[in-house]
């Protein structure tokens, strides 16, 4: 287990570091992300992420051992406890299982949340994710793009949509086997309901949204989200950026699903975490993404890119 306090804030990310933006500590001011407006959404809405591991620059042969997710101001106590010992949320837990499989080294993974004075760091680590990753033997099924290259997935339980009032500052892949420590900060998207107030008899939609990157040359890593959204009537999202830099949407790579059903009382009566288990469907099994085989996602247009500051609100289509 590492801390924040390890890594030392000793630069920022902005456009003039063209060349690497792997550097130490925090990646402050200028970090894009989308997230949803000030509406109320509840507390069961849940999203999954996928990202590929990649190489750490300093030595070119192992990938990272931490995932984070920054907010503004101090929210760990909206921030409800995560599991780290599922494969299907905690891609650290499922290195581990890979690991010991295989006879390698097993790191215990961990989940800290921890507030600087002005950033909270949601922070999930564990041991050194392999890259490129395993094509077999890895123990839950992995994340494939059109070209063959393979990500994992990771989950906040309850996630960002449901951290109401709160802003998302972005997100990172982390190396302490670096001196000093490393990140890579990539885009991070969240989505609420455009509607306001808690929803008192919700319906749910199953929504992803791919990103492309932060539009800056050297952060266009690939990277896209699973939610399960309340809503209540017509279905109505919002977006925004509010980073300082773009963040692209590529055409046709979004889509929803709505009338998807929540579990009812009995069933999680029967079954405390029955929301984790929704959750565990959301990725290429549950729910394929728009444009491959199986996919029950309907399109929807978004702009080609959200710059800072920029909000875009959509309807489900008809």
């Amino acid at each position: 287990m590492f801390t924040h306090s390890e890594l030392t804030p000793s630069c920022r990310l902005s456009s003039r570091l063209r060349n690497g933006l792997l550097c130490a500590g925090l990646a402050l001011a200028t970090a894009a992300s989308v997230y949803a407006g000030p509406a109320s959404a509840n507390y069961q809405d849940l999203f999954n992420k996928h990202d590929m591991p990649l190489l750490d620059p300093a030595t070119n042969t192992y990938g990272p051992n931490g995932i984070e997710i920054d907010f503004q101001g101090d929210v760990c106590s909206n921030i409800p406890a995560q599991y780290v010992d599922r494969v299907g949320t905690d891609p650290f837990y499922a290195l581990a299982v890979y690991e010991q499989t295989i006879g390698g080294p097993v790191v215990t993974p961990s989940f800290s949340c921890s507030f600087d004075g002005t950033i909270t760091h949601a922070l999930w680590s564990g041991g050194t994710m392999p890259v490129p990753l395993p094509a077999t033997g890895w123990p839950v099924p992995l994340h494939a793009d059109i070209d063959g290259n393979l990500y994992v997935h990771s989950s906040l339980d309850e996630g960002t949509p449901s951290l109401t009032g709160i802003q998302p500052l972005y997100r990172k892949w982390i190396w302490t086997q670096t001196n000093p420590a490393q990140s890579l900060i990539v885009p991070d998207l969240a989505a609420m309901d455009a509607a306001e107030g808690v929803q008192k008899k919700p319906k749910y939609a199953v929504l992803f949204i791919q990103t492309g990157g932060t539009g800056q040359p050297d952060a266009d890593t690939p990277t896209g989200s699973w939610y399960l959204l309340s809503y209540q009537g017509s279905p109505k999202f919002t977006l925004s950026n509010n980073g300082l830099d773009p963040i692209s949407l590529p055409v046709g790579q979004s889509g929803i699903v709505t009338g998807v059903a929540g579990p009812s009382e009995e069933q999680c009566e029967k079954t405390p975490d029955c929301y984790q288990t929704i959750l565990e469907t959301l990725n290429d099994q549950g729910y394929p993404e728009p444009g491959t085989e199986g996919s029950p996602f309907t399109p929807i247009k978004l702009p080609s890119q959200l710059a800072p500051g920029q909000t875009y609100t959509f309807k489900a289509p008809k």
